[in-house]
């Protein structure tokens, strides 16, 4: 009887963990650049500008080759036209025509740089 109560025991328990585990999602991984790009492009998506250039700018800093910095770029420009800095706007814009000129993004920066 006392071996039934304690297999009992066991089982509720395996079945409960069981449970626990199966509602465990897997959270963004900050180390990877498509997850990081993500979590720093969420400010931008939010229209949170300062932050976005912030969080945009670690971005950059942590992952320079990634293909996701190149659109970091592109984001913190825009972010800086939004919040009204057209100085430092048209000079992200044509940093990113200058290191990017084949980009399908250069005629959408030069018009931008020109508003700015």
């Amino acid at each position: 009887m006392v071996f039934l109560k304690k297999f009992n025991i066991t089982i509720l328990f395996l079945v409960i963990l069981g449970v626990c585990l199966s509602c465990v999602t897997d959270a963004p991984d900050p180390d990877e650049p498509e997850e990081a790009f993500k979590i720093a492009r969420e400010y931008y998506d939010d229209e949170n500008y300062e932050q976005a250039v912030q969080k945009l700018g670690e971005f950059k800093s942590k992952f320079p080759y990634s293909k996701y910095a190149t659109l970091a770029e592109l984001y913190i420009a825009n972010s800086q036209f939004e919040l009204g800095n057209y100085d430092a706007a048209a000079v992200e814009y044509l940093q990113f025509i200058k290191l990017h000129p084949s980009h399908p993004e250069v005629p959408f920066a030069m018009y931008r740089a020109g508003e700015s």
